[in-house]
């Protein structure tokens, strides 16, 4: 059986592996991978209203500093645990019935036990490349220790994750790249025509399917 596990472009893999970040390609099988592109990316304003999806107007990147020209991106989130901390506050209980066959999709394939939030992200291109600010998902003692942080990539872009020290993984369509919370990444926009689309998970798992090899 020919092994998902991606190839990453002029980076030696065994960096990342080191560090206990696993990229997988072909993560879902073609079919769910298509409807998930279409349903997310489609503007086809005569679907249904339950089938169209829903998008949240966000304004600001992650973490980021105060400039100029404002920056935003568009979100939907999925699910969010009931009372966890993060930034410093508690966050409320979220969860859209809606966009519960996301989860379905996910679940078994990750091995989440334990779910604290997942959220759909959409940016859209921008004149250059630029790196936003590394930061944790989430930032807590057991976060740290326990938790795992997956992000999806819906569609191809030029707009890579990046991961301190370590290397970028490039934004390409039905991959996904898992790793332990506590490692510091951030996001880096994009270039290319459409939309960035990730969907990104935080979660503990219910068994050991991603935890870097002891040596």
């Amino acid at each position: 059986m020919k092994s998902n596990i991606a190839k990453v472009r002029d980076l030696k893999l065994d960096k990342f592996q080191q560090a206990g970040i696993c990229i997988v390609d072909n993560f879902l099988n073609e079919l769910d991978h298509y409807d998930l592109q279409m349903w997310m990316s489609t503007t086809d304003t005569n679907r249904k209203l339950e089938d169209k999806f829903f998008w949240e107007f966000n304004a600001g990147i992650v973490n980021e500093k105060v400039e100029d020209v404002k920056r935003f991106f568009m979100v939907a989130p999925i699910i969010r645990a009931p009372d966890v901390f993060s930034n410093g506050e508690w966050t409320s209980q979220h969860f859209d019935t809606a966009k519960k066959d996301i989860i379905n999709m996910f679940i078994k394939p990750l091995g989440m036990h334990c779910i604290a939030r997942i959220q759909v992200n959409l940016t859209h291109p921008e004149k250059e490349n630029r790196c936003n600010l590394y930061h944790f998902d989430y930032d807590y003692q057991y976060a740290r220790k326990h938790m795992f942080t997956a992000i999806y990539y819906v569609l191809d872009s030029d707009g890579p994750t990046r991961f301190r020290g370590i290397g970028d993984v490039e934004c390409k369509a039905n991959r996904i790249v898992v790793f332990p919370t506590n490692t510091m990444h951030a996001g880096v926009s994009h270039t290319t025509p459409g939309p960035r689309i990730a969907i990104n998970f935080n979660f503990y798992p219910y068994d050991f399917r991603w935890q870097k090899p002891q040596t």
